[in-house]
């Protein structure tokens, strides 16, 4: 088990289970509640059955994306890839050139986890891009903008969001640091500024972090094999530390050691283990946590009435991974 990735919500599952439609070529997988996609033999090939206007059953090569991908990544509208070192980025509207929009030409080394908002350069420096809606000219503008504040090495980038939302965390020579939007306080008291920019570090986490996983509303980082996380409001479980409110401040999720890889989506996150266990906590109704054991979480929905949702306050491991 290589890699763990996290994203939107999909089918209803209570464990683990294989897709048929990825074979033993593909070398990496990036989907959102849209669109899966992956990346093989050099291209990238993808599917997106609901969509009303182009529905692909099966995995299709997507034209520009035809040879030399090295990285693939999906956000909730586009699906991106490095391109012979050039940051592209693909719509979905339809299979011609004018769904493919160039966001960065060349000197890209990698691509963030999760939300492909960020790339590191071949320099080292950070890149990270939006696409915001000019109301004056009833048109989208790209923005692209250097990452000052970062040093030494990028061991390792995560970003969310779409459109004008965007949150970032890195761990650099220095330690984790983060920047963006803050409407769910993970940068604490900090305003609440689209880039929030320079980035800052997170008390508690200021040092010792290997690994990182940002998602607009929380996040969560690796120290010394221990996972930690921050934000949001922790009504489904999603920081892992049992208690059913967020407080505010950095929380160990109990119950996770040897952590080697972290990840994190809307509501709910999930660790990989060096004895390459899967272990997971937050949301379970559509089943993220790969079990059917639960807790039940009241979400409120601005009534007395809170709606009950399945989920995990606490790590489980994912059924049918071993």
């Amino acid at each position: 088990m290589p890699t763990l990735a996290t994203s939107g919500p999909g089918m209803v599952t209570q464990r683990a289970l294989p897709n048929l439609l990825i074979d033993q070529t593909t070398l990496a997988v990036a989907t959102s509640s849209r669109r899966l996609c992956v990346l093989q033999s050099g291209s990238l090939r993808c599917a997106q059955p609901d969509d009303p206007k182009v529905p692909m059953r099966d995995l299709t090569l997507i034209p520009g994306f035809d040879r030399d991908v090295a990285m693939i990544g999906a956000n909730e509208r586009y699906s991106c890839a490095v391109v012979s070192s050039a940051l592209k980025c693909w719509d979905g509207s339809s299979l011609s050139p004018s769904s493919v929009t160039e966001i960065i030409p060349s000197g890209i080394d990698r691509l963030s986890s999760g939300a492909p908002q960020c790339a590191v350069t071949a320099t080292g420096g950070v890149k990270c891009w939006s696409i915001e809606y000019q109301e004056e000219k009833k048109q989208n503008r790209l923005i692209v903008q250097d990452v000052t504040g970062l040093n030494g090495e990028i061991r390792s980038l995560s970003s969310a969001g779409f459109d004008e939302q965007h949150f970032a965390c890195a761990v650099d020579a220095q330690g984790l640091k983060c920047w963006g939007n803050n409407f769910a306080r993970p940068l604490g008291s900090r305003p609440g500024g689209v880039r929030n920019l320079p980035p800052v570090p997170i008390a508690g986490l200021e040092t010792g972090v290997t690994a990182v996983a940002t998602e607009l509303n929380h996040s969560c980082a690796i120290k010394e094999g221990k996972v930690y996380c921050w934000g949001g409001h922790n009504f489904l479980g999603e920081l892992g530390d049992g208690i059913p409110q967020a407080l505010g401040d950095v929380v160990e999720v109990n119950g996770v050691e040897n952590a080697a890889q972290i990840g994190v989506g809307p509501g709910y996150s999930c660790a990989l283990t060096n004895d390459l266990r899967v272990l997971c906590w937050g949301d379970n109704e559509l089943g993220q946590t790969g079990n059917t054991s639960h807790d039940v979480c009241k979400q409120p929905n601005g009534r007395a009435d809170a709606i009950e949702i399945p989920c995990n306050r606490h790590p489980v491991e994912v059924r049918g991974l071993r």
